[in-house]
């Protein structure tokens, strides 16, 4: 198991495609970086190396535990004090299911709906008290941006676990309007007739990743957060050789760049690392449901594990070094954050048209399922 970092700190402008209103995802589906990888490995290894790999990891899927895995990229925070690097939080999606709070916490819930419904992703600390069945604490400090809910271990690294427990101190207007992991934002353009010289507007939609910087309690305490994406790959099933090339075509993001708008420097980042150590959340599974951290496309076999989900569209064109206009078949699959009884596999499937499939190639998008336990038997949020 290795955990991928993709470090933003100059290089933080994103341009990923959703199914929703606003047009951008504020994370990298693993559908997207399935894409990305693949299409890094034909341009480092050539044509016959990228279809003998994929030959491996469809026919895996189809028949035994798939060889490939990789969860959906997330954020995380990197916590700097005094310019030195403190702790890294990071985040996944907020699992379908009911948050489990104290009893004081809930009460606290129950008057603040509005602030749990914003929620979105939850962090590891939150996560390992939800996998070992303890309470969790709420207020509204354990909220950072509005969407990241956070454990009161996660406020000792922010620094503002003692200012709370200082009456005469108002934290609040220390840190109010400064937490922030990223913006959205619209760009306007103009786009040149090349035939006649006529121009005509248009718009283009962007996600740029923000650092945050605070003070706490006085001048000489200061903290500064560092936002960027991880993702997790689980390469079980590969050869050395087969991983190498694997790391290298992501580490290829760093240049090539990830997601749409890239020739105008969406995409890119600073620094890519590989972490090789297993993060504590997978190091013990015990009895409990699953959360999918990745995008899903389950097959009928799978139907009876699945509790809870949410389905998204997912389009797009063709990018490859023989073509790069052409448009895929539409397919819904299960969003991030649903709930199983069990790991399912997924599966990986052909987008390409018949059409677009004899005269180019097979297009694949990834529908392997990348898991994580919850613990104890939890209840649905309906």
């Amino acid at each position: 198991m290795l955990l991928i970092k993709l470090v933003c700190n100059n290089r933080n402008i994103f341009s990923i495609g959703s199914d929703d209103a606003s047009g951008l995802s504020s994370i990298i589906h693993s559908d997207t970086i399935f894409s990305t990888i693949c299409n890094n490995f034909r341009l480092l290894y050539g044509k016959q190396a990228l279809e003998s790999f994929l030959s491996k990891i469809i026919h895996s899927a189809d028949t035994t535990l798939p060889v490939f895995q990789i969860s959906s990229a997330f954020h995380y925070l990197d916590v700097f004090y005094q310019d030195k690097l403190k702790n890294t939080l990071k985040f996944i999606p907020k699992p379908m299911l009911r948050l489990p709070f104290s009893e004081k916490s809930q009460k606290i819930v129950d008057l603040n709906l509005k602030l749990l419904k914003r929620i979105e992703y939850i962090s590891f600390g939150v996560l390992k008290k939800i996998q070992s069945g303890i309470d969790l604490d709420f207020t509204r400090y354990h909220i950072f941006s509005d969407k990241y809910l956070l454990d009161s271990s996660d406020l000792d690294i922010l620094g503002i676990s003692e200012a709370l427990e200082d009456q005469e101190y108002n934290i609040l207007d220390s840190i109010q309007g400064k937490w922030a992991v990223y913006d959205t934002y619209t760009e306007e353009k103009v786009r040149i007739n090349r035939i006649d010289n006529s121009s005509e507007p248009f718009t283009i939609q962007k996600l740029k990743l923000v650092s945050s910087e605070y003070f706490v309690k006085d001048k000489r305490k200061r903290y500064k957060t560092k936002p960027g994406y991880y993702f997790f790959l689980n390469d079980d099933g590969l050869t050395e050789e087969e991983i190498n090339k694997v790391i290298t075509s992501i580490k290829y993001i760093k240049d090539e760049g990830i997601g749409g708008k890239r020739s105008i420097g969406c995409g890119l980042c600073d620094d890519i690392k590989v972490v090789e150590n297993l993060p504590e959340i997978f190091n013990e599974e015990i009895a409990g449901p699953y959360e999918n951290l990745s995008l899903l496309y389950p097959v009928n076999s799978d139907l009876p594990r699945i509790k809870y989900y949410s389905l998204i569209e997912r389009s797009g064109y063709v990018t490859s070094p023989n073509n790069s206009g052409s448009r895929i078949m539409d397919h819904r699959f299960m969003r991030e954050g649903g709930i199983f009884s069990e790991k399912i596999k997924g599966k990986i499937i052909q987008v390409a048209s018949d059409e677009l499939k004899t005269s180019l190639h097979p297009v694949y998008k990834n529908g392997i399922g990348f898991f994580v336990h919850l613990g104890n038997e939890v209840e649905s949020n309906e």
